[in-house]
């Protein structure tokens, strides 16, 4: 009577998409000089290595020099990445306060050192966010952001005018007017 071959398949076989699958044969017993199959190709060896598109199940056959022979199978699963989203590209007038928001996720890792779920973008640069999802995955987005240069504005007119005068104001020539009484005229009429 021949010993038996134990064969067991070691590594994890869920895995985040995009990472290798890498899982070994341990093998004992039996008479040594193994061969293995891995999905039938006998050229990998004792550990399979597999970059994965899907989840799927994973056949190894194990024979010795006797030719006596054991199987097993594993299932593997793909975890699907976080998306995290942020402007490629944006632009950010210097009075304003703009959020990268990238959305909700377990955990965030901006390129700023920043820990939290949105950061203001304050500066001109190159934003990253590494976020983590409920199911230990990660991946990443980017953001150029531009903080724009504010734009000198000076008013001309009279700015002292007698009772029952009216005086006008010019803004100067720009394509859009927003004054503090919510005209959008280059000038104002002010009395």
């Amino acid at each position: 009577l021949r010993d038996s071959i134990d064969l067991q398949i070691a590594g994890d076989s869920v895995f985040c998409a995009g990472d290798s699958l890498v899982l070994e044969a341990i093998v004992s017993g039996g008479s040594g000089d193994y061969q293995f199959s891995w999905d039938g190709d006998t050229t990998i060896g004792q550990i399979f290595r597999s970059l994965p598109t899907g989840s799927s199940t994973i056949s190894l056959r194990v024979m010795d020099s006797n030719g006596c022979q054991k199987s097993e199978s594993v299932g593997t699963r793909i975890k699907p990445l976080p998306n995290p989203v942020l402007p490629s590209v944006l632009g950010v007038c210097p009075q304003d306060t703009t959020f990268l928001d990238p959305g909700s996720f377990a955990d965030y890792l901006w390129s700023t050192g920043d820990t939290v779920p949105a950061i203001p973008a304050l500066q001109s640069g190159r934003y990253e966010v590494l976020v983590t999802g409920d199911n230990g995955c990660s991946n990443k987005a980017v953001s150029d952001v531009s903080v724009f240069t504010a734009i000198p504005v000076n008013i001309s007119g009279d700015t002292a005018i007698c009772p029952g005068e009216d005086a006008f104001l010019d803004a100067g020539a720009y394509s859009q007017y927003q004054w503090s009484n919510g005209s959008d005229m280059r000038q104002q009429r002010v009395s």
